[in-house]
């Protein structure tokens, strides 16, 4: 029997026909290579008609989850791999709006089900059309040196959580932060698996782009609204894995002031 992909994708106030490569998702659901799990934090009248979707179209291999609210990623990750009750499965972190090409996902499937010797994958992601994302460290300040541009197996590195591939049995020794409810989750998670000896990634071939609009958003109050989140749970990251004062400042700082110049921009 091959081994099975899940698919985990958090859904907050969206919809699943706008799940971004839904199509892909449902060409391997629908060949039994794959399953689907929607985990959906948004509010009822989304997942009113979230659940009116499904009914209509009987999606073959998706489970759909209605948490009843908004409980932040880490929850709903961990909630996807309490799902999974197969013995030898691999789950896969796909942000709604993340553009996966059939041949990464399938490039994905034929390395679990040949021989593999990783228990972690990702890919080269891209925005803007430069890769982003996975990189090699976890500074303060980052250099274009710092991605990773090349395939192959890597140790201690820090992919997005979008696209990562994740076999089980890393989990029973690492899962995701639940204190952590939007940001910092990737970072954390893979600083837990570099303290457990378990970060070694393969990078598989395969177009991956990212979509980071929320980032040059000209709402200056959605923005502030935006950092003050990331502010909690960054403050939460340094405190879980004991990074330094300078660390902690330096990178809000920078935050701080790029949010600053960009109120400053839009008065004029």
């Amino acid at each position: 029997m091959s081994c099975k992909v899940y698919f985990a994708v958090v859904l907050y106030n969206g919809y699943i026909s706008d799940i971004a490569s839904l199509d892909v998702f449902m060409s391997f659901c629908d060949e039994d290579k794959a399953k689907l799990i929607i985990l959906d934090n948004s509010s009822k009248e989304y997942t009113d008609e979230n659940t009116e979707l499904l009914n209509k179209n009987k999606y073959k291999n998706v489970i759909y989850v209605n948490n009843g609210g908004n409980i932040g990623l880490s929850k709903s990750y961990n909630k996807a791999i309490e799902i999974i009750k197969d013995a030898d499965c691999w789950l896969m972190l796909c942000d709604d709006d993340t553009h996966f090409s059939y041949d990464y996902i399938n490039n994905v499937y034929e390395y679990i089900n040949g021989d593999y010797d990783c228990d972690l994958i990702t890919g080269l992601i891209t925005a803007n059309g430069k890769i982003t994302s996975p990189v090699r460290r976890n500074g303060v300040f980052k250099k274009e040196s710092d991605v990773i541009n090349d395939y192959g197996i890597h140790e201690n590195i820090y992919p997005i959580n979008s696209g990562v591939v994740i076999h089980n049995v890393i989990f029973n020794k690492v899962r995701f932060n639940e204190t952590l409810f939007l940001d910092m989750i990737d970072y954390c998670f893979m600083d837990d698996l570099i303290k457990n000896k378990l970060n070694r990634f393969i990078i598989l071939e395969g177009e991956i782009s990212q979509n980071f609009s929320f980032s040059d958003t000209s709402d200056i109050v959605a923005v502030k609204n935006r950092f003050s989140i990331f502010k909690k749970d960054f403050s939460n990251y340094c405190r879980i894995q004991k990074k330094d004062f300078i660390y902690k400042t330096t990178i809000l700082g920078k935050r701080y002031l790029r949010i600053k110049l960009q109120e400053v921009k839009s008065k004029h």
